[in-house]
């Protein structure tokens, strides 16, 4: 196995946020791993890699990431791309809404900053990442190459089919760690997130 692709398992950091579900709040512990490059040479880090959120304990019960499937969720629209270092999405054009600084984050919602108990998994989908390892599920946020990138020469070097060539590269990655990366890397799916649910 080359170096540079291995899942770096002990890379991480151990994190705790509240999550309000049907009256009830549930304390999610989870190891963050960030800015995991899924690529042997990429073009740019920032973009060619992913975030991995894996559950430790819902309220002080271990969970099992032996045989959970795995979620991408994937913020990718209009072949834009996306930084995986400041969570920021590139903008397909003029009238969509881009995040402020400090509205990208953790899975808890904006910023990474725990849930203040206000709002609700079904209504918010900010807390879509959060309410499914609440569930067990492993989460990766990738980054990809979009059409909006372009080098200091002003050269674009993300266009079609870059986005799908990065996201496939994810999904390779996490199969290439079969065994090491946690969860059951033969149950990925994905899921697609608006810009206003950036995470």
């Amino acid at each position: 196995m080359v170096d540079n692709l291995c899942f770096p398992v002990d890379q991480y950091t151990l994190k705790t946020q509240e999550l309000k579900y049907e009256g009830s709040m549930l304390a999610v512990t989870y190891r963050e791993y960030r800015m995991v490059t899924y690529c042997a040479n990429p073009i740019d880090p920032d973009y060619q890699g992913m975030d991995v959120w894996v559950p430790v304990s819902v309220n002080g019960k271990d969970v099992d990431t032996s045989d959970p499937p795995i979620l991408i969720n994937n913020s990718i629209q209009a072949y834009t791309s996306w930084n995986i270092r400041t969570g920021i999405p590139g903008r397909p054009h003029p009238d969509v809404r881009m995040p402020s600084p400090g509205e990208h984050g953790g899975p808890g919602g904006p910023g990474g900053g725990p849930d203040d108990g206000t709002r609700h998994v079904k209504t918010d989908r900010n807390f879509l990442p959060l309410y499914a390892m609440s569930r067990g599920i492993i989460i990766v946020k990738p980054g990809a190459r979009g059409r909006d990138n372009r080098d200091a020469n002003g050269i674009y070097f993300g266009k079609a089919p870059a986005a799908v060539v990065d996201l496939k590269a994810c999904v390779r990655y996490i199969r290439h760690n079969k065994g090491v990366f946690p969860g059951n890397t033969d149950k990925i799916f994905s899921k697609e997130t608006l810009i206003k649910s950036t995470f």
